[in-house]
């Protein structure tokens, strides 16, 4: 198994702490030096010339436009899957079983969340288990991009997806939202999570977020839609409201 960490290259402090956490376990990873903003506006207009860039502050796209390029660098590995984490987190109990090799992976999966915001999101039933930790389909939006596996095959399907919406959204929204929305791809959540960001699990914040000051001033602007798919929206949204009554959970971390 390849394990990326994205990490800006003068993050010393961060950097310590993830060498920490990895090495606990004894799980193999490689630092990728984070995209800054100056760099990103660059890629982006390289990569998606014909999207719309002013959807997200400089400090979002940095972060989409790293994540990108981590998953173009492991198209070049032979391993199938590949993990990828930023570097506020901390990894749970075990975590060295599921990093270590994907020798445990006995299906196909797209997308495998190993975050955890703590906050309720809807999941299917629980498929499968490994080590302890159960396998459940993502049936809508969980926050955050701080820990997942992805299937290197479907890593131009993203970015083609990106491509074609001619929008160019937070990272977060390209893995866990729009490809559950559409049904492109199948995205999963470990249950429990295996690793969590510092924000969320200390009150006292050792790792203040980068991107949070943005998001807390930015809002995405509304699409124009048609109102064809306004009535499938409200469709949705009230059959997701309904089942979410019996399978929304709070994916704990451990």
């Amino acid at each position: 198994m390849k394990n990326f960490v994205i990490s800006l290259s003068s993050a010393l402090e961060r950097r310590q702490h993830i060498e920490q956490v990895f090495n606990e376990q004894g799980i193999e990873f490689e630092f990728f030096d984070a995209v800054t903003p100056a760099q990103a506006k660059i890629l982006a207009m390289q990569y998606f010339p014909e999207c719309d860039l002013t959807r997200l502050t400089p400090t979002e796209l940095a972060c989409a436009i790293s994540h990108i390029e981590v998953w173009k660098r492991a198209q070049a590995y032979n391993s199938k899957y590949f993990s990828v984490f930023e570097d506020d987190i901390y990894l749970g109990k075990d975590s060295h079983l599921f990093l270590k090799n994907h020798d445990w992976i006995k299906r196909d999966f797209h997308i495998l969340k190993l975050e955890t915001f703590l906050e309720k999101v809807i999941v299917g039933q629980e498929e499968e288990e490994y080590f302890g930790r159960k396998i459940c389909q993502l049936r809508h939006y969980h926050f955050g991009a701080a820990g997942y596996l992805l299937n290197k095959d479907i890593v131009d399907l993203l970015i083609n997806k990106v491509r074609s919406n001619n929008k160019f959204k937070a990272i977060d929204w390209i893995l866990f939202h729009d490809p559950i929305i559409e049904e492109s791809v199948k995205v999963y959540q470990l249950y429990p999570a295996l690793c969590i960001q510092d924000q969320i699990l200390n009150e006292v914040k050792k790792f203040p977020s980068f991107l949070e000051g943005d998001r807390a001033q930015y809002t995405f602007r509304k699409d124009q839609i048609t109102i064809e798919k306004k009535i499938k929206r409200e469709i949705l949204k009230c059959y997701r409201q309904l089942i979410g009554v019996f399978i929304f959970k709070i994916i704990p971390y451990k």
